[in-house]
């Protein structure tokens, strides 16, 4: 019985060992970028689409939120639609986000036609 065991022990060992040399050989599947704020102290992505733009909100100075579009290397403000502050929540494939508006304390969701890049 210690003989089986032995073995199953050690077939385990080399099982465990040859999935950690496996995932040490593989490369990330992910990448972590710093995108900025407006000024302010926080950004938050919220949404990526499968060409790898992000959607979100960040910081303006005055410490009002706004929605944004990280694409190319490049965040853009996309402004707050004539409210106070706005996020971007979704983004398809085709570029088209979703998200909200602040107007005089009041959210408002859904697609907005926020500018492209």
């Amino acid at each position: 019985m210690n003989d089986k065991f032995a073995s199953f022990s050690f077939a385990s060992l080399l099982f465990v060992a040859g999935l950690a040399l496996d995932c040490e050989a593989a490369s990330p599947l992910y990448r972590v970028t710093e995108i900025g704020t407006f000024g302010g102290s926080t950004s938050v992505g919220f949404a990526i689409n499968a060409n790898g733009d992000v959607v979100g909100r960040a910081r303006a100075a005055t410490g009002a939120r706004h929605a944004f579009l990280f694409a190319g290397g490049v965040l853009s403000d996309l402004g707050t639609l004539g409210g106070t502050e706005s996020s971007g929540n979704g983004i398809n494939n085709a570029g088209v986000i979703a998200g909200w508006l602040m107007s005089w304390g009041r959210a408002s969701h859904g697609p907005f036609d926020m500018p492209a890049r």
